[in-house]
C-alpha cells in the first residue's frame, strides 16, 4: 500500500531547487504530531511568488500576494521532493501559497530522536491508515491554529491515496466543527480501495478488503451532508483524471465528482505524469468568482 522513497535520494534535487528561490520564497518545517510530538511532519511552503513587481510601490507589492492555502497530500509512493516542480506549476497557476507534506515514514517524516537523518534505516515510522489521517489533520491544525489561516482559505488538493485522506479530513472537520474548506480538488483518485482492488484483482480478492478502508467518495459524502445539515455553504469540488491513467481508471474521477457542487475536469497523460493542460486555469477562474465563499 505505502511506498516512500528515502529522503537522501533528492537532496541535490532540493538543494538546487531552494538555492534559486529566496527565504521569502520557500520555508522548510518539521511539523510535530498532534497526538504523538515525536513524530514530525517535514513540511514545506512555497509562497506564490507574483510576477515582476519591480514597476510596483511596496504596498501594492504586499497585495499581490496570496492569503489563499493549498494543502496538498500526495499519493503512496515517493515523497514530497519529487513534487517540487507540481507544486511549482499550482502555486503559479492557482496563484495561491502550497503546503506540501510527507506522512509519517516518508521522506524526512519519522522519530525526531533518530541521530542520523540520512540514514536510510532510521525512519522508524510505518504509515498506516490511521497514522496518515492523523498526519493530515496535524497539517490542519497547525495551519488553522499555529499560523491562523481561516478554513475559507485552504484548498484541499487530493493526488492518488491523497484524495481518500482529504476526504476523510472533511469529514472530520465537519463533524467535530462544522468547518469546511475553501474548495477540494481532487487528482487521479480511486472512489473506494475496496473498489479499486476489485477492478484490479477481482472479487475473489476485494471481499478480503473492508469497506471502510480509504473511502474517498463515501467520506466526501458524508462530510457534504454533515455541512448541509448544519446550514453550512458547500464548498466547490473539481475533480481531475486522465483517460490514459494506467493505474486508476478514468470512471473513479467521474464518478467521484458526482457529489453536490462537483465539477469534472479532463486532463491528459499517465497517473503519476499527468498534463493540466489549461484546467487548472479554469479551476482558478472558478476559485477567484467564489473568493467569499
Amino acid at each position: 500500500m505505502f511506498h516512500p522513497i528515502p529522503a537522501h535520494l533528492y537532496d541535490e534535487y532540493f538543494a538546487v531547487y531552494s538555492s534559486d528561490r529566496s527565504p521569502s520564497d520557500i520555508k522548510e518545517l518539521f511539523i510535530p504530531v498532534h497526538n504523538n510530538p515525536d513524530l514530525r511532519l517535514h513540511t514545506i511552503i512555497k509562497y506564490y511568488s507574483p510576477p515582476d513587481q519591480s514597476d510596483q510601490n511596496a504596498d501594492e507589492q504586499v497585495n499581490a500576494k496570496s492569503d489563499m492555502y493549498l494543502l496538498y497530500s500526495h499519493g503512496n509512493a515517493g515523497n514530497i521532493f519529487g513534487r517540487t516542480d507540481l507544486v511549482e506549476t499550482i502555486s503559479n497557476e492557482l496563484k495561491c501559497n502550497v503546503v506540501v507534506y510527507d506522512y509519517r515514514g516518508f521522506g524526512k517524516s519519522g522519530y525526531s530522536n533518530m541521530s542520523n537523518l540520512l540514514n536510510t534505516q532510521r525512519n522508524k515510522a510505518i504509515p498506516t491508515e490511521h497514522g496518515v489521517y492523523d498526519d493530515i489533520l496535524t497539517m490542519w491544525l497547525y495551519l488553522t491554529t499555529e499560523m491562523e489561516i481561516a478554513p475559507e482559505n485552504i484548498i484541499l488538493y487530493g493526488e492518488s491515496l491523497g484524495c481518500a485522506i482529504s476526504t476523510w479530513l472533511i469529514k472530520h472537520i465537519a463533524r467535530e466543527n462544522g468547518q469546511r474548506p475553501h474548495s477540494v480538488i481532487l487528482c487521479s483518485g480511486f472512489c473506494s480501495l475496496k473498489r479499486e482492488v476489485d477492478d484490479k484483482a477481482g472479487q475473489m480478492v476485494s471481499w478480503l478488503v473492508d469497506e471502510d478502508i480509504f473511502p474517498t467518495k463515501r467520506n466526501l459524502e458524508e462530510g457534504l451532508r454533515e455541512l448541509k445539515e448544519r446550514g453550512i455553504e458547500l464548498f466547490r469540488t473539481f475533480v481531475l483524471h486522465s483517460p490514459t491513467d494506467e493505474v486508476i481508471r478514468i470512471d473513479n474521477g467521474i464518478e467521484n465528482s458526482r457529489v453536490e457542487n462537483g465539477q469534472f475536469y479532463q486532463i491528459y497523460g499517465g497517473h503519476c505524469s499527468h498534463r493540466f493542460g489549461d484546467v487548472l486555469e479554469k479551476i482558478a477562474s472558478d476559485i477567484g468568482h467564489n473568493e467569499n465563499n
